[in-house]
């Protein structure tokens, strides 16, 4: 009961700050059992790592060449001025809601995994508007539209049950109205931006971010030399993985049978793993795609869930500028041309 209690908790909370995922979590009631964990992402590295001093059996299957899910780390090189390598993190590169009751947060301070990361002032905000070929002259101005907008949104967030139903643009009614570039482009900051969908796609009265509230609204983004994926690297060391012994990449998953006392996995390549029990962190994207078995079948009410849920596309572009054309301090500028959002690292 502990373990099961303990391990729920724990990978519960990994898995809603990297992401939705879906973890299908089997309560191990004595020792001297084995367990297939699918997917190396966080939430199966730290499932591993939770279980890995119970005197358990595991095995871990990864899909792709390298572990830790969207939390990755590439290279790259600029050959025309010769420098590199230079680290980006085209994933996750956010710790939120840091707090020492954020088990995320105290992972990656700790003394074995010891991830840099800078404290992101949102404060720090310009405005710029292209069209005047420059910075917008009415930072003030700019900043009352934020503000309302944030109270309009908080207002909401007080009494959800009277906006069930509704999408997010039809709460703000008459109290929010973004009719000019600008208002858009800050209806994207303070929207879009953290809910990966635009105010006419999200649920009104599910606004509200649970990372922040259950542990804060600091957010840091990792600038660690390393990348990110020190993180995934640490937890797996922490599990004492080891690639090709209890550790298979490469491995994707067609077929996972739990019809019989313990659990059959058929990969790709046709090679078959069984244990015990089988915990399963694939990504909701995974689970919509054709291509996967389980036998049984899921029950209809998951399928459906699984269905129904929707993940926000967006893909990263990292940009080198010859110059800066923004203060040395500055971490953010808002585009009203464009409604995007450009993280500016470094000068």
């Amino acid at each position: 009961d502990f373990l099961c209690r303990s391990f729920t908790d724990r990978a519960g909370q990994m898995s809603s700050l990297f992401g939705l995922v879906f973890t299908a979590i089997f309560c191990l009631g004595a020792s001297d059992e084995s367990v297939l964990i699918l997917g190396a992402g966080i939430s199966g590295l730290q499932a591993a790592a939770s279980l890995s001093n119970r005197n358990i059996s595991l095995t871990v299957l990864e899909s792709r060449s390298e572990i830790g899910g969207r939390a990755m780390t590439k290279q790259f090189y600029d050959r025309a001025i010769n420098v590199g390598p230079m680290v980006v993190n085209p994933g996750a590169e956010w710790i939120h809601g840091a707090s020492i009751n954020n088990p995320m947060w105290t992972l990656a301070t700790s003394r074995e995994c010891n991830v840099s990361s800078s404290f992101f002032d949102y404060d720090n905000l310009v405005f710029y508007d292209s069209d005047k070929n420059g910075f917008d002259t009415d930072q003030d101005v700019n900043w009352e539209d934020m503000d309302e907008l944030y109270d309009v949104i908080d207002d909401i967030v007080k009494t959800p049950k009277a906006y069930a139903g509704m999408s997010l643009l039809e709460a703000y009614g008459d109290k929010w109205i973004a009719n000019t570039s600008m208002k858009k482009a800050i209806d994207w900051y303070v929207v879009d931006y953290e809910h990966a969908a635009n105010s006419s796609q999200i649920a009104a009265n599910h606004i509200s971010l649970p990372t922040y509230t259950l542990f804060s609204e600091s957010d840091y983004l990792v600038t660690d030399s390393r990348g990110i994926q020190q993180l995934p690297k640490c937890i797996a060391k922490q599990a004492e993985l080891v690639e090709g012994q209890n550790l298979h990449l490469n491995a994707k998953v067609k077929k996972i049978d739990y019809s019989g006392d313990s659990v059959t996995v058929t990969t790709a390549d046709g090679k078959t793993y069984s244990a015990d029990y089988v915990i399963v962190t694939f990504s909701v994207g995974v689970l919509q795609r054709q291509g996967l078995e389980f036998v049984p079948p899921l029950p209809q009410r998951k399928q459906q869930a699984f269905q129904t849920m929707r993940m926000g596309l967006y893909t990263t572009v990292f940009l080198k500028f010859r110059k800066n054309f923004w203060n040395n301090k500055l971490e953010s500028v808002a585009n009203s041309t464009t409604n995007v959002l450009s993280v500016l690292i470094g000068t």
